[in-house]
């Protein structure tokens, strides 16, 4: 199989942090064809209020990937504490459904679903275990919205309810289901078992999870983080080095990446000369590097750099994640980012790549970039809802948004509300 795509179309999450109830984010038209233009649906930005849950999207959708392509990560006492603390308090249950389109060479796409749900054991919360796969369903259909949809594969409670998948799969999966995804365990049986054949229909699963690039805000940042994920060269066109600690025999690579970054850093801080790097042997296959920015008349180490530069360079392996067609979901894309850049960002994406963004913001100006572009615009409201909107009238989004005329976002703060807080007369002040 020379060429993949997956692009993602729908999403429905219940559960996250505070999403008690379910929202559902579309990102193409109820019917797909040969010539729709996807172009016009791959970036969406997601507005709210503070604490409406915007990062919770995020959140699931970092938890989804773990689930389907770490096999530990519900056997992980800091795994499980973390999705224990993405899970909804009051819910104590995490849906999390998923549909994208699949094509593979030249063969007809296809829309695959995937639908889990996580559950916390109350009776074994904070130990690994704690977390358990209440219930798994796969499914594929045509592109039509009434296309039939067939099931792949469905599990409830940890036991195999029906499908279509290999005995040879479901024998292997005996006991295994309540506490690790069924992509899971046919990645397990892929590289390791000569005796079994590839099922195609389980790769398009597998191969959308690799392609979802999760960026985060630094205080969102809960769990455990390794220093290195080593990719397949085949199947990922670029690096992601998540630390300061580099395989000795991958430093070349790193060398090459990091040229890569200095010249996209530049692009912001014109007065950087260059990056330099300076590795240490720490074991016998593991060095660690130390970044240094050098100007005309000093350097600085990467530690001490401005908020801002640390804030282009982790964008660095996002915007490239798109541009290698990737899923990218950015939260706070706005934190710490001039406003012109940030739009520059947006639009290079819109426009010059076929990966896909979702991003969270509260600022308003991607709205004027991305007003071309169709099912871009996102609110979430208070109570949970999502709202999509249009131009109305003479009003644009932007000016809608402001003036607190997006149903379930009124601003009804002025800036006479602070007197009484503020004020020099405030007792105790």
């Amino acid at each position: 199989m020379e060429n993949l795509k997956a692009y993602m179309t729908r999403l429905s999450i219940k559960g996250a942090k505070k999403l008690e109830n379910e929202i559902v984010l579309e990102f193409a038209p109820k019917n797909i064809h040969s010539n729709t233009d996807l172009g016009l649906y791959n970036v969406k930005s997601i507005y709210g209020m503070n604490g409406s849950g915007k990062s919770g999207i995020v959140q699931a959708m970092n938890i989804y990937k773990k689930i389907l392509l770490d096999k530990s990560m519900l056997f992980d006492k800091d795994g499980v504490r973390y999705i224990e603390e993405m899970i909804n308090k009051k819910s104590k249950k995490l849906e999390i459904d998923v549909s994208f389109l699949f094509t593979v060479d030249n063969e007809t796409p296809k829309i695959y679903r995937h639908k889990i749900v996580l559950k916390i054991n109350t009776l074994m919360k904070g130990k690994p275990g704690s977390i358990i796969i209440n219930e798994e369903q796969l499914s594929f259909r045509g592109t039509s919205k009434n296309s039939k949809e067939y099931i792949l594969f469905h599990s409830n409670g940890g036991e195999y309810v029906k499908g279509e998948l290999s005995e040879y799969l479901l024998e292997k999966s005996t006991n295994l289901l309540d506490h690790q995804s069924i992509i899971g365990v046919y990645q397990d049986l892929f590289e390791k078992d000569d005796k079994y054949d590839k099922d195609q229909r389980l790769v398009a699963f597998w191969y959308f999870a690799t392609n979802i690039f999760i960026c985060r805000t630094t205080e969102d940042e809960h769990e455990k983080r390794w220093f290195l994920k080593e990719d397949d060269k085949s199947m990922y066109p670029f690096l992601h080095f998540t630390g300061d600690f580099i395989p000795s025999e991958r430093i070349e690579d790193y060398k090459k990446q990091m040229e890569s970054l200095e010249k996209f850093v530049k692009l912001f801080k014109v007065d950087l000369n260059k990056i330099e790097l300076k590795f240490k042997e720490v074991s016998d296959n593991v060095s660690e590097v130390d970044k240094y920015f050098v100007y005309d008349d000093f350097k600085v180490h990467y530690e001490y750099e401005s908020t801002g530069v640390k804030k282009i360079m982790e964008l660095y392996y996002s915007i490239k994640a798109a541009a290698n067609n990737k899923i990218v979901f950015i939260d706070e894309f706005d934190a710490n980012i001039n406003d012109i850049y940030l739009m520059k960002l947006i639009e290079y994406v819109s426009e010059e790549t076929k990966g896909q963004l979702i991003f969270t913001t509260h600022n308003v100006s991607p709205m004027k970039v991305l007003k071309g572009k169709k099912k871009s615009i996102d609110f979430l409201t208070m109570n949970g809802e999502i709202i999509s909107t249009t131009k109305r009238g003479n009003y644009s989004i932007e000016n809608l948004y402001r003036a607190g005329m997006i149903e379930g976002l009124p601003f009804n703060i002025n800036s006479y509300d602070f007197i009484s807080i503020f004020s020099p007369k405030t007792e105790g002040i």
